[in-house]
């Protein structure tokens, strides 16, 4: 049994600020080429907020996203590896690049900038449950540049530098993105996940996120 985050908190969301010079969310729709979102999905944006603070009894909910620089794009062509490393190619001591490599393009985002707002979800079956003392460790950390891993922007090479949140205004940009990764969740006694979506839309350089996303198709 999945258990989901409340509708609603009774504390106000906390937020963070990003920027990256090149990021990449990329769509589900393209599958021989990476393409991406023209901004941070929240499953990412959970991603940056685990990156500063993390602990097994919390989970991040993003609240809203505020886009701060204009949307740039950029490409980039590399060889990509079709498949993980195994124990044989490590005995062996090489990758054979003419079976295992492919060129894939990647249409990314370039000179990023966010302000993204969550909310402390602790889980029902913690045996803290104040989510005060999680609030107050996050922003000790965040006053102090500390982090709990490399935050980065989609992929582990698109470094993010993440600091407290400043009066930078969003931009001036209203958009329908489109259906959008909501949220994966595993389910803790098989180990199955699942996704969920939503149609994600900007308004005034603002993307607001539901507080649940919807599963499509039976997944």
């Amino acid at each position: 049994m999945t258990i989901r985050p409340p509708r609603s908190f009774t504390h106000s969301a906390l937020a963070l600020q990003v920027d990256g010079e090149a990021a990449v969310f990329t769509r589900p729709e393209f599958s021989s080429e990476r393409v991406s979102y023209p901004v941070i999905t929240p499953t990412a944006a959970e991603g940056l907020f685990r990156s500063v603070f993390w602990k097994p009894e919390i989970k991040w909910v993003i609240d809203k996203v505020e886009v701060l620089n204009p949307v740039k794009w950029g490409t980039l062509r590399r060889n990509e590896s079709e498949t993980a490393i195994t124990r044989e190619m490590i005995t062996r001591g090489h990758l054979d690049v003419n079976t295992v490599t492919q060129q894939r393009m990647t249409t990314m985002l370039k000179d990023v900038s966010y302000r993204i707002h969550a909310h402390v979800w602790v889980h029902p079956d913690a045996r803290e449950q104040n989510p005060a003392k999680w609030r107050d460790q996050f922003h000790r950390r965040m006053r102090r540049g500390q982090t709990f891993s490399t935050p980065f922007l989609g992929c582990r090479e698109f470094h993010a530098d993440v600091y407290e949140p400043d009066a930078t205004s969003p931009i001036d940009w209203t958009e329908d993105l489109g259906i959008m990764l909501h949220s994966i969740t595993t389910e803790s006694r098989t180990r199955k996940e699942t996704y969920s979506w939503f149609p994600a839309s900007v308004e005034s350089g603002v993307m607001t996120v539901p507080r649940h996303g919807i599963q499509l198709g039976g997944a």
